[in-house]
């Protein structure tokens, strides 16, 4: 399977692809091979000089914690001078790995560091590529307490944030799209990160926003959630997106004022009118959820980022800036932890698109295992 990967799909969508063509497949051999695969992965470009089996036993050794016997076969038959207690610490983890392969380096798995902002924490951020990450969900508050009951009733390891009340992280393979609280519409499948970024984002009744690339409508939806009356327009360029959101509004019978199917990077005619506030959810690299899909670290080129990405996140934001009212907000989101989707995107906003940056921060997800987010709030002078 890993030979054969080309990277033109997704690796989660092609391991699902691969399986149904082996039927004779167990779930558990199935779960245990796709966990092994992401950690061929995971440990990047370290050691491009051993074959694809010891690959899989490092990394199986270094992202897994607990003991199998497929892991053991693993380890035991490609690796046997690593120690088989699966359970201890990463950093006890990379000594041992480093005692026989000396040349391993944090910097080999995300090679780059030189582009990633000063303000993440570089040695947490890389650290964090060879842990699976948490799967979150956000509650409605009224439904709380069905939904902690549903999970306390499947024996599903949950544990509520300390930070966000309505946040709740479950284990990544946890199967909440088969619980009665999910087809109910009383929590949405969300990164705490993405929950955090319009936490304190004011919202008024009657205003009119725009949730410009709105995709699937997660955040729509939590703005909703926060404000019921406010009026929103959601647009997008993904035709399959909009319908995934115009199902997703029905199942929790939200309103929304009109979908748009629109291509930003264009002079495409805009929504009419103007707008209280703008949310620009960026398309961009993703560095800050590769966690989640450990594959990218092997196929991503810095080429893309400089010749896609920034050019098009530029484009959108002058054509969004056009229908935002003077002294209103545009909220400038990313999931990138590069400085040229971010802070230097947001200079290049107020030299050029008559904006000012009233706050930027990161939202890093490296210790929560969640993704690395920024959000910049803007105002039109």
């Amino acid at each position: 399977m890993i030979k054969n990967y080309q990277f033109n799909l997704p690796l989660s969508l092609y391991l699902r692809q691969e399986f149904n063509k082996r039927r004779n497949m167990g779930s558990r051999d199935r779960k245990r091979t796709r966990e092994d695969i992401f950690s061929y992965f995971r440990i990047g470009k370290n050691y491009p000089e051993l074959g694809i089996a010891e690959r899989v036993a490092i990394g199986s050794f270094l992202c897994n914690t607990n003991r199998s016997p497929e892991s053991d076969y693993i380890l035991n038959t490609h690796s046997p001078f690593l120690p088989e207690d699966m359970s201890a610490s990463l950093a006890v983890k990379l000594e041992k790995t480093k005692e026989k392969f000396p040349h391993f380096d944090l910097g080999n798995i995300f090679s780059f560091a030189s582009l990633v902002s000063t303000q993440i924490n570089i040695d947490s951020f890389l650290q964090s590529f060879l842990k699976q990450p948490k799967l979150w969900i956000r509650v409605r508050q009224e439904y709380k307490d069905a939904v902690l009951t549903e999970l306390t009733e499947k024996k599903y390891s949950f544990e509520i944030s300390t930070e966000l009340s309505n946040a709740i992280s479950l284990i990544n393979s946890t199967p909440v799209h088969e619980l009665k609280s999910y087809e109910k519409g009383f929590f949405e499948i969300q990164d705490i990160n993405s929950q955090r970024c319009l936490e304190d984002i004011e919202l008024h009744e009657g205003d009119r926003w725009w949730d410009a690339c709105a995709g699937s409508g997660g955040k729509s939806l939590a703005l909703l959630d926060k404000q019921p009356k406010l009026k929103i327009i959601v647009s997008d360029l993904r035709e399959s997106s909009l319908l995934n959101l115009k199902n997703r509004m029905k199942k929790v019978s939200q309103r929304i004022e009109g979908i748009h199917q629109l291509d930003l990077s264009s002079g495409q005619e805009a929504v009419p009118g103007l707008f209280e506030g703008i949310l620009a959810d960026v398309p961009c690299s993703g560095s800050g959820t590769w966690a989640r899909s450990p594959e990218i670290l092997s196929s991503f080129s810095e080429t893309s980022l400089i010749e896609k990405y920034i050019p098009l996140q530029r484009k959108i934001v002058q054509n969004l800036t056009k229908a935002l009212k003077p002294k209103k907000y545009l909220i400038y989101i990313t999931c990138s932890v590069f400085r040229s989707e971010n802070e230097e995107n947001i200079r290049h906003f107020e030299d050029n698109f008559g904006l000012k940056c009233l706050s930027a921060a990161y939202y890093e997800g490296s210790e929560l295992g969640a993704d690395t987010m920024y959000r910049a709030i803007l105002s039109k002078s």
